[in-house]
């Protein structure tokens, strides 16, 4: 979330100048912002300033990115979720194997859409 506002507004930017044909930010650094965390500001600059929406390459590293930044969060999730279902367990209380089973799902469904977008490339 902390690189959303930036990548948004390097979004914002580069139209500006794309429109008077000043200097303009690399599309490195746009891939980047949106690798790195950005991607939703990259998303959201995409639709807001109708910017790098013919470009393909600019597509497939927003949906990379929302997949890599999907599985780092569900898994995240899971870990945290497991954690509490050990301190529970821990305290006497019963481990919820259902909300675990849950999570597994998730992340195995996160990673398997991963390998089917790999192998359709």
């Amino acid at each position: 979330a902390g690189w959303a506002l930036p990548a948004f507004a390097m979004y914002g930017i580069d139209k500006r100048q794309a429109k008077s044909d000043g200097w303009r930010v690399p599309e490195l650094v746009l891939h980047g912002l949106a690798l790195i965390g950005g991607v939703a500001g990259a998303w959201a600059g995409r639709f807001v300033f109708r910017h790098k929406t013919q470009k393909i390459v600019f597509t497939v590293v927003l949906v990379v990115a929302s997949i890599l930044w999907g599985a780092i969060v569900v898994g995240a999730l899971a870990v945290l979720n497991l954690l509490a279902q050990l301190r529970n367990a821990v305290d006497g209380q019963t481990f919820d194997i259902g909300g675990l089973t849950w999570w597994a799902g998730a992340w195995v469904a996160v990673l398997g859409g991963v390998m089917v977008w790999r192998e359709g490339r």
